[in-house]
């Protein structure tokens, strides 16, 4: 298996070419308004992850009360600024998160700190894979 730094510098790469491309933030019809969104992103974002919560206060960071059907964790990666409000389609500026965690964040009563809080988490996980990759 393929050194997960490595590949999660391969996959962020992949992420920042498509954005400089103009691949990000462009309509998408299914429904409604959606924008398109870069798959190498959220693989990053699940490679970082590990398969726990980034959420640095989460209770359960495995979320190990329930498996998906592939045995994998899970896992939902986020938009820690809305995507449709301009937040970055970037490894960086996404989050990965269990489903209780990521309801808490997209539908509960969010203060700023908390999401400070999951910005400087992702930056610093992001950061520290990079520098592992060179």
């Amino acid at each position: 298996m393929a050194d997960p730094a490595l590949r999660y510098a391969e996959l962020n790469a992949r992420a920042e070419r498509a954005v400089r491309d103009g691949k990000s933030h462009r309509p998408r019809s299914q429904g409604g308004q959606r924008l398109s969104r870069i798959a190498a992103s959220r693989h990053a974002v699940l490679e970082r992850s590990q398969g726990a919560c980034e959420n640095p206060r989460c209770p359960d960071p495995r979320y190990t009360s329930a498996l998906g059907r592939n045995g994998s964790y899970l896992l939902e990666v986020d938009h820690i600024d809305d995507h449709a409000k301009g937040g970055a389609d970037l490894p960086r500026a996404m989050i990965a998160l269990c489903p209780n965690c990521h309801a808490l964040k997209t539908r509960g009563t969010v203060s700023d700190s908390f999401r400070d809080l999951l910005r400087a988490t992702a930056l610093v996980r992001h950061q520290e894979l990079l520098t592992k990759a060179r």
